[in-house]
C-alpha cells in the first residue's frame, strides 16, 4: 500500500471517530427519559398530583311534598376549611346543576321529581389542584302531599262507609279520622266527631294546612289542601278526596306533627 493510500484511510477513520465521539456527547430527548411524564413537542410538562383530602356534605330535607322541593346545601372543606370548588349535583343519575362556589352552595331540587325515593349525589372538584375531589350521597323521598296524615288517609280511598266502622271493611267519618291518626302515631283521638272537634286548637281557613281536621255539625274529615278534604261521607259512599261542600267548616290543628311529613 503506498503512502497516499495510507493518508486517505487515516483521514476517513479520523472523521468516523470524530463523528462517533460527537454523537456520544448528545443528550437524549427529554421525552425519551420519562414516557409517562407527558410531552408537547419534546418538552416535559409537569403535573400536580392531588395530595390533600377534601370532604363534601349534603344537608337537605329527606322527605318533602313533591310540589315544594327543598334546597340542598352542599359544603366542601379541606383541612377543616371551606374550599372553592366546582360542584355538580345529580338527582337519580341526572345532572341538575353545576356551580362554582366558595365552598358552600345551595341548589333547589327540581320540581319534576316523581313521587318516591331519589338518590342525590354532589361531586365537588376543588379549584386548588393539590386538593382531591370528593362526593356526598343521600336519598330523598318526594310525597304527593306534605302531611303524613294525608299520605296515610289517601290509602283508605275506596273503603265504603259503615256506621260504627273503624277498619278497611268499612268506616264512618270519625272512625276514619281516628284510624288515620292512630296509624301515624300522631295522637289518640276520641271516637266521636263532636269529641274530636275539641282536640287541639282552631285555626282560620287561611292558615289551615293539609293534615288538619275539618269539622262541621255531626261530621269530621281531614283537610287535604286547596279547598279539598278526604272523609267517609255517608251510607252508600266511599272514602275519597273531594271539594269541601259547606262554607262553615271549623279547621282544627291537632298537632304540628300532623301537618308535616
Amino acid at each position: 500500500m503506498n503512502e497516499r493510500h495510507h493518508r486517505g484511510v487515516r483521514r476517513t477513520l479520523g472523521v468516523l471517530v470524530t463523528a462517533v465521539v460527537a454523537t456520544a456527547g448528545l443528550s437524549a430527548p427529554a421525552f425519551a427519559t420519562d414516557p409517562a411524564a407527558g410531552t408537547t413537542g419534546g418538552t416535559t410538562q409537569s403535573t400536580t398530583t392531588p395530595t390533600v383530602a377534601s370532604h363534601t356534605t349534603i344537608a337537605v330535607d329527606r322527605s318533602f311534598q313533591r310540589s315544594a322541593p327543598p334546597v340542598a346545601t352542599v359544603r366542601t372543606t379541606a383541612d377543616g376549611k371551606a374550599t372553592p370548588s366546582t360542584t355538580t349535583l345529580y338527582v337519580s343519575g341526572k345532572r341538575v346543576a353545576t356551580v362554582k362556589t366558595t365552598g358552600t352552595t345551595k341548589v333547589r331540587l327540581p320540581r319534576q321529581l316523581g313521587v318516591g325515593r331519589h338518590s342525590v349525589v354532589a361531586v365537588s372538584t376543588p379549584a386548588t389542584t393539590s386538593v382531591k375531589k370528593s362526593e356526598a350521597r343521600t336519598t330523598v323521598t318526594a310525597h304527593k302531599y306534605g302531611s303524613r296524615i294525608v299520605e296515610d288517609a289517601v290509602t283508605y280511598s275506596g273503603v265504603r262507609y259503615k256506621h260504627g266502622g273503624t277498619s278497611r271493611h268499612g268506616m264512618d267519618c270519625s272512625g276514619f279520622t281516628q284510624r288515620v291518626f292512630r296509624d301515624t302515631h300522631v295522637k289518640k283521638l276520641p271516637r266521636t266527631a263532636s269529641a274530636q272537634a275539641h282536640v287541639g286548637k282552631r285555626v282560620s281557613r287561611a292558615h289551615a294546612r293539609p293534615g288538619d281536621l275539618v269539622h262541621t255539625t255531626g261530621h269530621v274529615g281531614i283537610y287535604v289542601g286547596d279547598g279539598k278534604m278526604i272523609d267517609a261521607p255517608r251510607p252508600g259512599k266511599k272514602i275519597h278526596v273531594r271539594t269541601m261542600y259547606a262554607a262553615h267548616w271549623t279547621f282544627i290543628r291537632v298537632s304540628n306533627a300532623a301537618i308535616t311529613i
